[in-house]
């Protein structure tokens, strides 16, 4: 399923970027009312990290969420936290801010990174302790410096104070949370705050998407924690019931169960790596390769004969001619962060690839890929 850049995450952060006086990157979404929300008093925007549309569908019928669905989108691509996130922080794809996945390579420092925390893949000492500002890195800039509106960033303990949180988070007030009722309480402290000017409110939930990992989008923890985000929002909509609001409530991607069979690893293919000039990058679900120039037709030749059953080969040239990672201005980087070939994976099978020093996982849910478990998201909305 391609990721549709008329209807997608970047889309909604186009409208409300319209509904907040500043120039939109990507197209408004259609059918949703901008000078509506730019009416709004408080306008909050929840990201719960993997509420995919098919998980909606599938355990949230009589809820507070499954009952006030009006629109299904798509992810961008890859269908993951460190592109798709971003995205409700910049307007931007992957194309633009040059996040391609969980593992980036980054030519600038010639080191395999975890970017997200912003540190090399064997350890989570991040590079600022080198003395790498972030901003040596990331050049997309935050979505919310250009807002006309007070802007509040509802986020983790855990995250607020990371490198690429503190970038992204801009001019925004950080209000950080231990837990659900924390969160909660942190957006109904932003919405009721005496201010002069009308408020934008983004909260960002990831433990959602920590549990299907483990669970799997089927196991019955998800299914629990997925009742406790409803009674949250129906606090939400009780304790701001007075207020001029309307709440946003959509996700980065939905998650893909995968069995324990469908979990490969490159050295059940010991030829793959003499090809390889560096680690897989990318996502399980979306492996960049990075081939040695004397090895490339033989590559290609071993992935479409040996791994056919497994995943699909494009070029580098294929995938930003097929635009799936959006469109618009190219950041600098790009390219350099995606290898020369991509991987996409077939079904529900993952490749990974570990790095010395670094520990494997396995889990039950993956996302990155473009099924349509992953790349269908729901826009909730209520007031």
């Amino acid at each position: 399923m391609i990721p549709d850049y008329s209807n997608s995450v970047v889309n909604l952060m186009g409208s409300l970027s319209k509904a907040m006086k500043a120039k939109p990157i990507y197209e408004p979404l259609a059918g949703l009312d901008t000078d509506y929300l730019a009416e709004k008093e408080i306008i909050i925007m929840l990201n719960i990290d993997a509420l995919g549309y098919e998980l909606v569908e599938q355990i949230g019928k009589n809820t507070i969420l499954g009952d006030n669905v009006r629109f299904e989108m798509t992810s961008i691509f890859p269908s993951t936290t460190a592109c798709a996130t971003v995205a409700y922080q910049t307007g931007m794809a992957a194309w633009n801010h040059g996040l391609t996945g969980w593992f980036v390579h980054l030519k600038e420092l010639g080191a395999s990174s975890t970017i997200l925390p912003y540190c090399p893949r064997f350890t989570w000492d991040d590079y600022e302790k080198s003395g790498i500002g972030i901003d040596k890195i990331l050049d997309c800039g935050s979505i919310y410096d250009s807002f006309q509106r007070e802007v509040y960033s509802i986020t983790s303990k855990s995250l607020v104070n990371t490198p690429v949180t503190r970038y992204l988070t801009g001019c925004a007030n950080s209000l950080p949370y231990k837990d659900l009722k924390g969160f909660t309480r942190n957006i109904i402290k932003a919405a009721k705050k005496k201010s002069k000017q009308p408020k934008y409110i983004y909260g960002y939930w990831s433990k959602l998407d920590h549990i299907e990992h483990r669970a799997g989008p089927d196991g019955a923890a998800t299914a629990e924690h997925f009742q406790e985000i409803c009674q949250a929002i129906e606090i939400l909509q009780t304790k701001l019931h007075k207020k001029n609001y309307i709440l946003l409530i959509s996700t980065d991607h939905g998650m893909l169960k995968v069995t324990p069979d469908k979990e490969l690893n490159k050295s059940d293919f010991p030829e793959l790596d003499p090809m390889l000039n560096l680690p897989l990058s990318g996502e399980p679900r979306v492996p960049y390769c990075y081939i040695k120039p004397e090895y490339r037709e033989k590559f290609v030749e071993y992935i479409q004969t040996q791994m056919q059953q497994y995943c699909e080969i494009y070029s580098r040239q294929e995938v930003i001619d097929q635009g799936w990672y959006g469109k618009g201005k190219e950041n600098a980087h790009f390219r350099d962060r995606i290898g020369d070939y991509i991987l996409l994976m077939k079904d529900n099978y993952v490749l990974k690839d570990n790095v010395l020093g670094s520990k494997g996982i396995e889990f039950l849910g993956y996302h990155g890929g473009m099924s349509s478990a992953e790349m269908r998201i729901p826009l909730v909305i209520v007031e």
